[in-house]
């Protein structure tokens, strides 16, 4: 099934890598509590939250035309997620 919500988009993602919450928290410069609080749909990531998501998830969810699976900048370490100021 594919992912509906960004929270879905993160939550395969961090499986597909083996990941933790807190990883995840780190290469995106929030804390695990608030990764739990996008995956499980009690917030939506801010506009400004999105750049590190997205350098995450190495795609842009929001972005229809795209293909996941195909997506040249789609790789197995996440560790050049960019760094954002205050958490939302």
């Amino acid at each position: 099934m594919s992912p509906k919500t960004i929270g879905e988009h993160l939550k395969n993602r961090r499986l597909e890598l083996g990941w933790g919450q807190q990883q995840v928290a780190e290469v995106t410069g929030y804390t695990w509590l608030r990764v739990s609080n996008w995956e499980r749909g009690v917030y939506r990531p801010t506009k400004q939250a999105m750049f590190p998501i997205v350098a995450f998830l190495s795609y842009d969810p929001r972005d229809k035309n795209r293909d996941i699976n195909t997506c040249p900048m789609r790789c197995s370490s996440a560790m050049y997620a960019v760094k954002t100021g205050p958490e939302d």
